[in-house]
């Protein structure tokens, strides 16, 4: 190994592993996104391996065969095999698309209790999170990563954080508001999976037909009551939507941060979302 100019040992070139629970990220990134844009979006892998710039990424789900159908089923029974059968479809055929994605590699539990799939599919997964422990582990044993990005929000992968620190791995958590708190304690740095991060990583043709909501810190524009579009409350101050210079913008009174979109309705759900604005 060659030494630095000081004499000592160079540090290790950085090398991001990506560690996916992708149940978690498919629910979080589709409801940031029709919190807005009542659209779950279309999430693009190729743009999420740059935004995390990871060399490799390891997503891990679970799939489960459809529901079976018994002789003589009832109505309901029918269409419940239906159901199941176009959500397996789907899901494989996502799951295929993300294995055909450049450093993508998918990593496959178990799923289990088929007969509760319709009610609550996220909790018919099994060993996808001791699997992504342990291979997270191997890895970083191995030397084979420097640094590591974590999406989950569960509180589960906290003994592996812990174990990826103690090792000299760099570890960053993504995960939503309503993710574990102590999960990103034990992490390096913490990354949120809000509006900026999901619009980052979403296809381009979504993108088009849906304004993105921009924020931009400056001076709010000086009010004036012709252009009021709609206006609220956000902690007491009032907020302001109005139609400035061929689009609409959007502020709270006292704060500098103005959004803006040339879609009026998205910008207002984005405000409620993001802002916590009442609007009357």
């Amino acid at each position: 190994m060659i030494a630095s100019a000081t004499g000592g040992v160079p540090p290790p070139r950085k090398t991001v592993y990506a560690f996916i629970d992708g149940n978690y990220l498919e629910i979080e990134y589709a409801a940031v996104m029709k919190a807005v844009h009542l659209d779950p979006g279309e999430l693009d892998y190729g743009k999420l391996r740059g935004h995390l710039q990871a060399s490799k990424l390891f997503y891990y789900d679970a799939v489960g065969e459809p529901s079976s159908l018994g002789a003589n089923p009832t109505s309901k029974q029918a269409q419940d095999h239906a159901a199941s059968l176009v959500r397996y479809t789907e899901k494989v055929a996502r799951l295929d698309r993300i294995e055909s994605t450049p450093a993508f590699h998918v990593r496959y539990g178990t799923a289990q209790n088929r007969k509760n799939l319709r009610r609550n599919p996220e909790q018919e997964q099994k060993e996808v999170d001791v699997l992504l422990a342990v291979e997270a582990l191997m890895f970083a044993v191995r030397g084979n990563m420097t640094d590591v990005a974590l999406i989950s929000g569960d509180l589960d992968f906290r003994p592996v954080v812990d174990a990826l620190v103690q090792l000299g791995i760099d570890v960053t958590v993504w995960s939503a508001n309503r993710g574990s708190v102590d999960l990103r304690r034990a992490a390096d740095t913490f990354r949120p999976l809000d509006y900026n991060f999901c619009r980052s990583v979403t296809g381009d043709a979504w993108t088009q037909r849906h304004p993105m909501v921009n924020g931009f810190i400056s001076g709010v524009p000086n009010y004036d009551v012709s252009h009021e579009e709609a206006s609220g409350i956000a902690s007491g101050a009032s907020a302001h939507c109005g139609f400035y210079d061929n689009t609409f913008l959007a502020w709270v009174e006292g704060e500098t941060l103005v959004n803006r979109c040339d879609d009026k309705d998205a910008l207002l759900r984005h405000m409620t979302v993001w802002r916590g604005v009442a609007w009357s």
